[in-house]
């Protein structure tokens, strides 16, 4: 939240004010001075002191003064503003494409703790949008987002404003494993998925990863924007300055209809980068009653072979992050590969506060009037 900016356009104006609160005060002196009832003698009233009414009378001039401060305070025009604003001309345009098939629930280190990939996706893919403490955010991009299983889904569209985009993130689920026999999605614990069949569950159709679909689909959602900022573009409108997309998975393309590769060329051929990050360990492990045990070692030129022949026709790159931490870097490379030179405007946003200081300035005056026709009257 911005923090508030309160301030006088024209504080100048309280220097006006300075004559008029000293006429005020020496024409108070002056009253006190003179006497409204002229005696041959005041001898015998010497004595005498100040009645109660007589010493209240200085409510007046004060009511007097506050009046007079509180209209020049109006004139000097009070008003409260956000801090400054940025005014997004011209960015990148960001499609993330995450992956939320079941084994994305697998743990990770982050953090010197275990974590699940997924809830760790979301801790940096919110730095990155935001800004963190490695992170400086994407303040004047716009950014969407697209996930995929089995099929793919555009969660959010192309946004300048992030807020819609961050809950999208934040509220992101996982496909579920297995369907009960009612064929409804079920998240059973590891110890329910091993005995499946026992609790009558079956594998959910649904969980799978359609890696090409969900890059064709966030190709498509680029194109798509652009053509619509076309459109509507005037003289201070947004301008896209590039195009790119960040896919992250953990596993291989094994369903769809779009193959990768021509999804990556695709991209390519609309002017899109590809970056293309595979969010796994670097070996395969099996869990036993001593831990997690490592069973095999793979290699990482085999595992990034498909990915690279993904981004290559865009000029992209592709990223192997096998623990939190290598993602959290990854997105570090990818921030300061896609920054351009931002024109743009900085302005306050305000609001007129003058009512804060003209209606009790107001009360004060015509209060003062009343006691003065009324409690204080004098005669003369």
């Amino acid at each position: 939240m911005s923090p508030k900016v309160f301030e006088f356009h024209d504080p100048w104006l309280f220097l006006l004010a300075l004559p008029a609160l000293a006429f005020l005060y020496l024409r108070v002196r002056r009253r006190r001075g003179s006497a409204a009832i002229l005696f041959p003698s005041v001898t015998r009233l010497r004595g005498l002191r100040p009645t109660l009414r007589q010493r209240a009378r200085i409510i007046l001039p004060t009511l007097q003064a506050l009046a007079l401060l509180g209209l020049v305070a109006a004139a000097a025009r009070p008003r409260q503003g956000d801090a400054r604003t940025v005014i997004r001309r011209e960015g990148i345009a960001i499609q993330m494409v995450l992956d939320r098939s079941y084994s994305m629930v697998k743990d990770m280190r982050y953090g010197g703790a275990e974590r699940r990939r997924i809830d760790i996706v979301k801790d940096v893919f919110v730095d990155f949008v935001e800004g963190g403490e490695a992170l400086p955010g994407r303040k004047t991009d716009l950014i969407g987002l697209t996930t995929f299983a089995r099929f793919t889904e555009e969660n959010c569209p192309l946004v300048p404003q992030h807020e819609s985009l961050i809950t999208a993130v934040q509220n992101l689920t996982t496909v579920a494993p297995v369907l009960d026999r009612y064929n409804q999605p079920v998240w059973p614990t590891q110890a329910q998925l091993s005995r499946a069949r026992q609790q009558g569950f079956k594998q959910n159709p649904l969980n799978a990863t359609a890696i090409g679909d969900g890059l064709q689909r966030a190709v498509l959602s680029l194109i798509t924007a652009e053509e619509d900022l076309a459109r509507g573009e005037d003289e201070g409108g947004y301008k896209i300055k590039g195009k790119a997309i960040i896919l992250l998975t953990d596993g291989e393309n094994n369903a769809g209809e779009i193959d990768p590769v021509e999804a990556g060329k695709y991209a390519a051929a609309n002017d899109i980068r590809v970056y293309y990050i595979l969010f796994r360990e670097q070996s395969e492990t099996q869990q036993t009653i001593w831990g997690r045990k490592v069973v095999r070692e793979l290699d990482e030129d085999e595992l990034l072979k498909e990915p690279r022949q993904v981004v290559e026709p865009s000029g992209g790159r592709t990223f192997l992050a096998r623990s939190g931490e290598e993602l959290l870097e990854i997105y570090e490379d990818i921030d300061r590969l896609e920054r351009t030179n931002v024109g743009r405007t900085e302005y306050r946003s305000y609001q007129e506060k003058y009512h804060w200081f003209l209606i009790p300035a107001m009360v004060c005056a015509l209060l003062c009037v009343f006691l003065g026709e009324t409690l204080f009257r004098s005669i003369p």
